[in-house]
Order: structure tokens, then sequence, then C-alpha cells
């Protein structure tokens, strides 16, 4: 087939086409009609052919589906005629039936109107009868019950438009109020006497009211309306003026006395108006947990509860309830009037111990009452329940606090502040009479809070701090430069005002432990502590530049011993006792005199004795040391020197120490004292070596007894003996100490191999004694 005449049957057998568009199309391309319709013509006899050869090759097909269809349609004319009569006999069924019909639906519309009017007489007719049972009934949870049933009959609109019940509608209402009245009233005095079992009653009545729910809520709201107006008046400034001018009108000479001040006179009121409002809320509270208790109860003898009747899934916990909303009301309401009267605002924070007693009281009577098992609704409270009401209960009373307790506790922290800056205004040291005043501050601050744990732990943090300033200021007042440590001159102002401010440390520490420890609470025990390690530090700190200064007083007096010759054999002829040594009658007459005008400024000597006997174990380290080193040494010097021993001790006696407590330095110098006539042998095998006098000592002590060619360690080293006692003070480890003995020894040894000489027996017993030291540290 040619291209050109499939393209145009195609185009003319689409859907889409049409003649006059086709037509327009062609005469707008300008394509020649004569062209176009044998273009047209060809494809048509195209067609007609097509169609010519279909019929001819498929003849047979069409004649046999040809004869079919008139079959068909003898047979559709057929059903026609046949449906024809089926309708006419349909016709003809309904016509005889619409007649019944029509009889029996007018029939059944008069049964149901007689069966309406039946319903509605009836619904009267026990109406009615209702109105007059509850006429005659006297019983209050029977005419509960009566007026359920009316309410029931009324539901069911069926008695709307009858003047019968029309004209009782108003009744009813009236014995609906009557009721509920009656029920308010009886649950409420139920309440207030603490009777469950009248308490149930009226919950009943509500219940068959259907106003279970409303009622208790409406309880709870009407005793949180009474509680909001007390409170209210307890704390409005206005109101409490208007009531003081009235009693000063009528010449009351009870509650607020005119002779006080308005201010005074309104505090005293205030105080007075919470303590009332503390007792209706107790009272209130008393209400709401006999509530509690009979919501609990079943109902009607079942096992169900009010409580579940009023909330099947959720526990109800009206005290819990109750509460928020009382706190939620004193917040309320102290805030309003706090901005509106300045006098209560300061009342409540100067007084802030009163205002927490009022709280406290509250809170308590509520734990009271959720602790000793007066919720016996055990369905609805569990133990954690209880915790958690604790816990609720406690964090709402701190928030109610909060800012009364800041306001106090700041102004209680400046209270207890006062007397220790006025007593440090001047630059003198405080008297004992102000001491007294700042304790009695602190006791009276103490007092307030004792009762209370956690403000007690407050109000004691703020007495540590005042205790940490009191320590501060003392500290200013302490010099220690060289005033403080000189002892050639008369005490100067100084040295006078630190053994006044340690008199007054002594003080401190006694008074706070005597007055105040056993007040604190345990939680500042351990800062109480710091504050008494703190004064004990102070008061060295007072003294401790003067001992430094004794100690190296002594020590330059007892330098003074190495020029004195203690070489002197012993004298055959004498019996004298031997004197003590110039030295040391020096060092009597220094010590004598620091401990009386020195030392006596400090007061009682006890006082001193934990600092003091440091300084005296200094003096005999000092004193031990020194009488090692002591070179040449003889026999008679042995003498002068045991007698020096013993005026040592009497040399310390100024100071006021029992030896005995002196310690290991007092023993080592008794030990000693017992060496110095031993032989070298019987000293070398003394038990008392290295337990009492340390090895060095003894070291010393031989070379001060051997001949000249065994230098000491510090002849060795070629050191002073100032030096050497410089070095022994800086190396208190013994073990150094022996290596530098040693040390010298070693050097002995060498100068005697090299000049060919024997050593002496000294040496090796001495060497022995440094081994045996070495191998025992």
């Amino acid at each position: 087939m040619d291209k050109d005449l499939e393209g145009i049957l195609e185009e003319i057998s689409g859907n889409d086409f049409d003649v006059k568009d086709y037509t327009s199309y062609i005469l707008e391309k300008g394509i020649s009609s004569s062209y176009q319709l044998s273009r047209l013509t060809s494809a048509l006899s195209l067609v007609e052919s097509a169609i010519s050869n279909e019929v001819f090759s498929k003849h047979d097909a069409l004649i046999l589906d040809a004869s079919r269809i008139e079959g068909l349609e003898e047979r559709l004319e057929m059903l026609t005629q046949s449906s024809k009569k089926l309708l006419d006999e349909i016709s003809a069924i309904r016509n005889r039936l619409q007649e019944p019909y029509n009889v029996l639906k007018t029939q059944v519309v008069t049964v149901a109107r007689l069966q309406v009017t039946c319903d509605t007489l009836r619904d009267l007719s026990w109406y009615l009868e209702l109105l007059l049972q509850l006429e005659n009934e006297t019983n209050l949870i029977r005419q509960a019950e009566i007026l359920a049933e009316v309410d029931s009959v009324c539901s069911k609109k069926t008695l709307d438009d009858l003047n019968a019940y029309t004209d009782t509608c108003q009744s009813v209402a009236a014995w609906h109020s009557k009721t509920e009245e009656e029920a308010i009233h009886r649950l409420e005095t139920a309440l207030k006497d603490g009777a469950v079992n009248k308490g149930v009653e009226s919950l009943q009545v509500f219940d068959s009211l259907g106003l279970l729910s409303s009622s208790v809520y409406g309880f709870l709201d009407r005793t949180c309306n009474l509680v909001q107006n007390r409170i209210r008046s307890a704390v409005s400034g206005e109101h409490l003026s208007s009531v003081l001018a009235e009693d000063r009108k009528k010449g009351y000479p009870g509650r607020t006395s005119t002779v006080l001040s308005s201010t005074r006179a309104l505090r005293s009121l205030l105080w007075e108006e919470l303590e009332e409002t503390a007792n209706t809320i107790c009272s209130c509270f008393d209400q709401v947990s006999c509530l509690d208790r009979v919501i609990g109860q079943t109902y009607l003898g079942s096992n169900v509860t009010f409580a579940t009747r009023m909330s099947p899934k959720e526990k109800i916990y009206l005290l819990k309830i109750f509460w928020s909303k009382i706190i939620d009301v004193i917040r309320r309401e102290l805030k309003q009037s706090c901005s509106e009267s300045g006098v209560v605002k300061q009342s409540l924070e100067e007084d802030f111990p009163r205002f927490l007693k009022f709280v406290e009281r509250i809170s308590k009577h509520v734990q009271d009452i959720q602790g000793v098992g007066k919720l016996e609704a055990d369905i609805f409270l569990t133990r954690d329940d209880v915790n958690e009401s604790f816990f609720e209960i406690e964090q709402s009373v701190r928030s109610l606090l909060a800012p009364f307790q800041n306001a106090y506790l700041s102004q209680s922290l400046s209270r207890l502040f006062d007397p220790v800056n006025s007593m440090f205004q001047v630059e003198k040291v405080p008297l004992v009479d102000e001491i007294d005043t700042l304790i009695a501050v602190i006791l009276s601050e103490m007092k307030v809070s004792e009762k209370n744990g956690s403000f007690h732990l407050l109000v004691s943090k703020n007495i540590i701090k005042c205790l940490k300033l009191f320590n501060v200021k003392c500290e200013t007042l302490i010099v220690s430069d060289s005033n403080a440590s000189q002892v050639t001159a008369i005490p100067n102002a100084v040295q006078k005002s630190n053994g006044l401010v340690f008199a007054l440390l002594i003080y401190f520490r006694e008074s706070v432990k005597k007055h105040i420890e056993s007040h604190l609470s345990e939680e500042c025990r351990e800062d109480f502590n710091s504050i008494l390690e703190t004064s004990s530090n102070l008061m060295r700190a007072t003294v401790q530049p003067l001992l430094d200064s004794i100690s190296d007083s002594v020590e330059a007096i007892l330098l003074t011993m190495h020029q004195e010759d203690f070489s002197a054999p012993v004298r055959q002829n004498t019996r004298s006792t031997p004197q003590c040594s110039l030295y040391l009658r020096e060092l009597q007459g220094f010590i004598l005199r620091v401990s009386k005008d020195y030392l006596g400024l400090y007061g009682n000597k006890e006082n001193l004795q934990p600092m003091v006997i440091k300084t005296a174990n200094r003096c005999f380290d000092l004193f031990l040391r020194h009488t090692s080193l002591v070179r040449p040494l003889g026999e008679g010097g042995k003498l002068r020197m045991a007698a020096d021993f013993a005026q040592m001790e009497l040399a310390l006696a100024p100071l006021g120490l029992r030896l005995s407590e002196s310690g290991q330095s007092y023993k080592a110098v008794k030990a000693f004292k017992s060496m110095l006539f031993n032989t070298l042998e019987d000293l070398v095998q003394s038990p008392l070596i290295g337990e009492v006098v340390p090895y060095s000592v003894v070291l010393h002590f031989i070379f001060a007894q051997s001949p000249p060619v065994l230098k000491s360690p510090h002849q060795t080293a070629n050191w002073s003996i100032t030096k050497y006692s410089q070095w022994l003070d800086e190396h208190q480890n013994e073990k150094d100490r022996l290596l530098l003995v040693r040390g010298a020894l070693d050097a002995y040894a060498h100068g005697a191999k090299a000049k060919n000489v024997k050593l002496l027996g000294e040496f090796e017993i001495m060497l022995q004694l440094v081994e045996k030291g070495l191998n025992t540290l």
C-alpha cells in the first residue's frame, strides 16, 4: 500500500479526527482540493476493496452469525411478552394487599400511642407517688434516693408538657437544695467531730444525688477559702491597723496596750492572729484527714469505696491536694501583704523564728496525721506515697520560707558581725568584756534556732563565719617583725600587744568551747575544730617570733662554752663541788629575765606549755650537741660539765615546765650525763646509744677525749663550731651525720697511712660504732 494513502487512513481512523478541523487544515495549507479529493477517493476505494475481500473471505461465517441474530431477536420478543404478563400479575397482587396494609398500619399507630400514653401515665403516677413519699420521708439518705429516682423519671422527658409535672418542678428543686444543704451541714459537722460513720451517710446522700465528686472537692474549696480569708485578715496591714484603732477607741486593756508604739502593737497583734490562724489551719487539716478516711469506706456494704466511685483509675489523696492549695494560699497572701505593708514584711523577716514555728506547727501536724496511721485508706495510700508526701511537704515548706529565711539569715549574720567589727574598729586589742558581748549575741542567735535542725544548721554556718571573721581580725593585730622578737631591751609596745592578743585568743577559745561548741549543729563540728586550730596557730604566731629569738640567744650563749677551758684534770686535794660554768650562769640569768619580762606578757604559763616545750627541747638539744663537741675535755672538765647538766635543768625551771613532759631531748641529756665518766669500752657497749642518745653525739664525745691528731668532723672540714652547728640543724637525719663522721675518720686514716703512723685505738672503736649506727638506721 502507498505510504501516502496509509498516512491518510491512519489520520482519518484516529479517535480525535474531526472533519471540520481537517478541512480547515487543508484550506490553511493551500493544498489543492482536486488533489486532496483524488487522494481521499483512492483511500476510499482502497477501504472498499479491503472490505470486499474480507466479506468474500468470511462469507459463510457472516451468514451463520446473521441467522443466529434472528434467533436471538425471536427469543427476546418472547421474554418481553412474559415480563409484561408478570408485571400485570404483580400489580393485581399489590391491589389486593393495599387495603389490609392500611388497616394494619392504623392499628399499629394506635397501639404505639396507647403505649406512650400508658408509659406517661405510669411515669406520672410513679412521679406523684415519689413526691408523696418525699413529703412523708424524714431519713435524709432515703430522701436522696427518692430524689435520684425522681431525677431518673424526669430524665425521660415524657412529663415535660404535663401540668402535674411542671407545677411540681419548683418543689422538687427546693427539695434538692434542701437535701444538699442538709447533707453539706451534716458532712461538715461530722468532719469537725471526726465522726466517720456520719460522714459516710452524708457521702451516700451526695452519691445518690450524683454529687459525690463535686461535694468532696467543693468541701476542699470551701475550706481553702476559709483559710484564705483567715490568713488574709491575719497578715493584712490594713486589717490589723483597723483592729488596733477599734481597740484603742474601746479602751481594751488586753492584747494591745496603748502604751506600745503602733508598730510594736501591730507586730504583737500579727503574731496573735497567726497563732489563731495556725489553729484554724490545723483544724481544717483534721477535717480533710477525716474526709480522706470517709472516702476510703466501702459503699453500701460493697467492696467499692467512695474514692473508687469518684476516680476508678487514679488514687485520691485529699491531704496532698489540700496541702498544695494551702501552701499556695499562704504564699500568695504573704506576698500580697508584704508588698502592701512594710511592717508586716519586716516582722516576718526579723521574727522569722516565730514565723518558722507557725509553718512548722502546720507541717508537723500534717506529718503527724500521716505518720501515726490516721490515714486508714491503705488501698489508696502506700508507704511510698507517704514518703513522697513527706518529701513534698518539706520541699514546699522550704520554698515558702526561703525569702523570709534568707532575709533573716542576712540580718543574723549582720548582727553577728557587728560586735566583731565594733571591737576591732580601732587599732587596739579588744577587751574581754567585748568577747563576752560577742558570745552573748551568738548564744542569742543559737537559742532561737535550736529546735529546728535545718534552720539551726544555717544559723550555725553563720556563727562559723562570725568566728572565722574574729580570727581574721585577730590576725591583723599580730606583729612578727624584729620588734616582736627582740630580747635585749625592755618589752616594747608590739610585744605587749602580741601578749594581749594571745590572752584574748585564749579567752576566746575557752569561751566558745564552753558556751558554743555543744550548741552547734553536728555538720559544723569539723569547721568549728578548724576554727580552734586556726586560733591555736594564731596563738603560736604571737609568741613564736619571741621563742625563736630566745632559742637563737640560748645557742649564742651555749656557743661560749667552747671559749672556756674543760681540759683540766681532776684536782686530788679538793673536795668542793664544782661550780657551774660562766656560760651557764649567763644562760640562767637570760632565761630568768625573758621568762619574767617577755613570757610573763602572755599570762598563765600553762597556756604557753605546748609552745615553750619546743623551745625547751631545742635548748636541751643544743646543750647536748655543744657539750659533746667541747674539746679538749679532761676529767676535771667532766666534773664541771656534770655540774652544768644539773644546773641546766634549773636554768629552764623559770619556763614553768614539767621536765618529764619534755620528751626525748630531756631523756637524751639525762642519759648522756650518766655516760660522762664511762670508759671507752663501757661507753660503746651502752644500750642507751641509738635508743636514747644519738650515735653522732657519742662519737663527738669520743672525738673530744681523743688526741688532737684525731680531728673532729668540723675540724676536718675546716668549719667553725657555729657553722657545724648550722649544718647539723640542716641535716636532722642521723645517717647524714654518721657519714660526715666517717669522712673525718677516713681522713684521719689516710693521713696516718701517709705518715706511716699507727692508728689510734679509738679509731677502730669509733669506726665500728659508725658502721653499727649506719646498719641500724
